[in-house]
């Protein structure tokens, strides 16, 4: 759970970070013989693994402690 400007912040980074990884993909030759689906699927497993990956140093202090957040 994230407040909700923290949210819109990670949102919008992760979301600029995949259009530079789509812009900038030096793999691109391998991927020569799949479909564009393909593709997708296999670039979008590797932002997934890149975003768990950085999530603990990057993400984690954004997160509210569901057993703090009613407490005053």
């Amino acid at each position: 759970m994230f407040a909700p400007e923290d949210r819109k912040y990670i949102l919008d980074r992760e979301r600029y970070l995949a259009e530079e990884y789509f812009n900038n993909d030096r793999e691109l030759g391998q991927y020569i013989e799949t479909d564009y689906e393909g593709y997708k699927r296999i670039s979008l497993q590797r932002l997934f693994v890149r975003f768990l990956d950085i999530y603990d140093d990057f993400y984690r202090c954004y997160e509210k402690r569901k057993d703090k957040v009613n407490k005053p």
